[in-house]
């Protein structure tokens, strides 16, 4: 018998069983609990579990199967009556072990709309899961071939080092300017959605460095209809399915403009 409570007008004995099945002699319980009380208090003898014991004959000696659902249902009606006198801390055990137990039940797991659609597809979605995965393949291939073509061009040689692939959506372009202490930077993304091309400065310092750059005029048409967001200038999109050498084009005019900014604000600085 896992807990014995008593009272003055009751006995209670509860078999807690989670996960284990019923294998202990409740009879023997029941004996125990009748040498215990001469019958004057009223017994109450349960099996408390996750799930009803449907078998009667699995229960003796006056016991009874009961839920923690139940138990749970009972205790939230009445909670309200106690709480505020209640210790927080322990209303706080009480309400995890609530959840912990509603959770073990299976309680929380009533099936949405999404849910039964997964179920009544679950093929056709695997398929197109498959699918998709493939296609992603495919585009971080096209990233790295893109950056392959950016190594080969002549406008590499302004970068800080060769464009490099970052992770499996983007490869980066590194400028350093004024003294390397300026780290201006291009991230090239592909999605399903497209390409995209963002600009921006690594630190604080870099960044404002980058807001005079966009000034001059090498970059300021360029940069005009670009999204700043999160200090990031989002400069150029292109189709999933653009052809590499005109991005390619397109990045390169992007170096230029980048460099012959830098070469402007820097003479403006030494004058």
């Amino acid at each position: 018998m896992d807990l014995l409570i008593e009272g003055d007008e009751f006995i209670l004995a509860i078999e807690n069983k989670i996960f284990h099945w019923l294998a202990n002699d409740l009879n023997d319980y029941a004996k125990a609990i009748d040498l215990q009380d001469d019958r004057s208090r009223q017994q109450i003898k349960i099996v408390l579990g996750l799930s009803h014991i449907k078998d009667p004959k699995l229960l003796h000696g006056g016991f009874v199967s009961i839920t923690y659902a139940q138990l749970w249902k009972e205790i939230t009606n009445l909670l309200g009556s106690y709480i505020a006198k209640a210790s927080p801390k322990w209303v706080t055990y009480l309400l995890d072990f609530i959840e912990t137990t509603t959770n073990l039940a299976g309680e929380n797991m009533e099936l949405k709309e999404t849910d039964r659609f997964f179920i009544q597809h679950e093929e056709v979605i695997v398929a197109l899961l498959q699918e998709r995965n493939e296609f992603l393949r495919r585009l971080t291939q096209k990233i790295a071939t893109l950056c392959n073509l950016m190594k080969e061009a002549p406008e590499t040689h302004l970068l800080a080092k060769e464009p490099y692939i970052y992770s499996t959506d983007r490869f980066v372009m590194d400028f350093k300017f004024f003294q390397n202490y300026n780290e201006i930077s291009f991230d090239f993304f592909l999605k399903p959605s497209g390409w995209s091309l963002e600009l921006f400065g690594r630190g604080t310092p870099a960044y404002y460095y980058l807001l005079n750059l966009v000034k001059q005029p090498s970059l300021e048409e360029k940069i005009r209809s670009a999204i700043l967001k999160e200090k990031r200038f989002y400069v150029q999109k292109w189709s999933v399915d653009t052809d590499l050498s005109l991005i390619r084009d397109d990045l390169c005019k992007w170096l230029n403009a980048v460099n012959e900014a830098n070469r402007t604000l820097a003479n403006q600085q030494s004058i």
